[in-house]
């Protein structure tokens, strides 16, 4: 079971859920899926990062860097994407549940 966080508006008429803990896709696509869920000051951050260690260190260090980054990216991925729809898109968090996904998760929500 995983657990999930509710956001919606005011006006209940949208609605998000994102998991809580690691994220498998960010630790593999890293500023990608940043840049797919629009948490665009991040990704360009890590990207500008990126793009400065591959041609300051050399690729022993560089590659360390790239798995170091996704483990990051895997561990506060979501916590990311959770500030962007509080702060930004005016969400509230409305309820944690305990599901096996998010579909059952909005199911156990609604009831």
């Amino acid at each position: 079971m995983s657990f999930f966080c509710v956001l919606e508006n005011n006006s209940k008429t949208e609605i998000e859920i994102v998991k809580i803990g690691f994220s498998w896709k960010a630790f593999f696509l890293t500023f990608f899926w940043g840049f797919a869920n629009k948490i665009w000051i991040i990704s360009s951050t890590y990207l500008f990062i990126l793009f400065f260690f591959w041609l300051v260190l050399d690729n022993e260090l560089f590659y360390f860097y790239i798995v170091v980054s996704s483990f990051f990216w895997g561990r506060y991925g979501n916590d990311f994407l959770l500030n962007y729809y509080n702060q930004k898109l005016k969400l509230d968090i409305v309820r944690f549940i305990s599901a096996s996904n998010a579909n059952n998760a909005f199911f156990i929500y609604k009831t």
